[in-house]
């Protein structure tokens, strides 16, 4: 979310300056589409309702820092932890079932090496979430990474494929993934269901804090 962020923040006041932009970047020959290897453009989508329909609205909020594919299993291992008072070491085994993009090595490897590899990591995450490690930069921290407990955590989860997830375009309403090929409706933070899209104030003004803490210290010279 961050480096959109600035993308938009930094388009915007390039905008303002009068910096203008290639007229085919979106739908020339070499238009930003074909280049990340799609097959099709949906350009009436993009156009229609222009200037009256603002996606930015549906924009979701990630509570945990890691690839948002590993949301729906920590959504539903939150809850598990909370309903059944679980503690890590009473835990034996877990079982993620995934869409296809999210049984890759990348994302099933007990053992991911840095921060980029726990980033995109079901193993990694859900340690994070049964060790009670405070969202944020912690998930990542030298000495996380090296913890014995967090590494013997990683062992217990497996990483299968969800079957009823192959068939994957027909998860897809107004070219965003607005529904989940799993057993679960809807993740955290997300928009599609009001009921779970919704997370607590407290949780948007802790991950705020979390995230603007080192610069606030910097600045003030703490």
């Amino acid at each position: 979310m961050g480096h959109c962020a600035e993308a938009g923040v930094s388009a915007a006041l390039l905008a303002h300056k009068g910096q203008t932009a290639h007229h085919g970047i979106l739908d020339g020959e070499g238009g930003v589409w074909k280049l990340f290897g799609h097959q099709k453009c949906d350009f009436g989508l993009m156009l229609n309702r222009l200037g009256e329909k603002w996606y930015f609205l549906d924009n979701t909020y990630k509570p945990w820092p890691s690839c948002r594919w590993t949301h729906y299993p920590l959504t539903i291992f939150e809850r598990l932890l909370k309903e059944n008072h679980l503690k890590a070491g009473e835990i034996e085994r877990i079982t993620v079932h995934c869409h296809a993009w999210g049984v890759s090595r990348r994302f099933a490897n007990k053992q991911p090496d840095g921060m980029i590899s726990c980033e995109y990591n079901h193993p990694h995450a859900l340690a994070m979430l049964a060790l009670g490690t405070r969202p944020g930069p912690s998930w990542y921290a030298a000495e996380t990474l090296r913890d014995p407990a967090v590494q013997a955590f990683r062992n217990k989860v497996e990483v299968d494929l969800a079957e009823e997830s192959l068939d994957c375009e027909k998860w897809y309403e107004d070219g965003q993934m607005r529904k989940l090929p799993t057993r679960l409706m809807s993740w955290l933070g997300d928009v599609c269901i009001p009921v779970i899209r919704s997370m607590p104030r407290e949780t948007h003004g802790a991950k705020k804090r979390i995230l603007a803490m080192p610069n606030l210290l910097r600045n003030s010279g703490t």
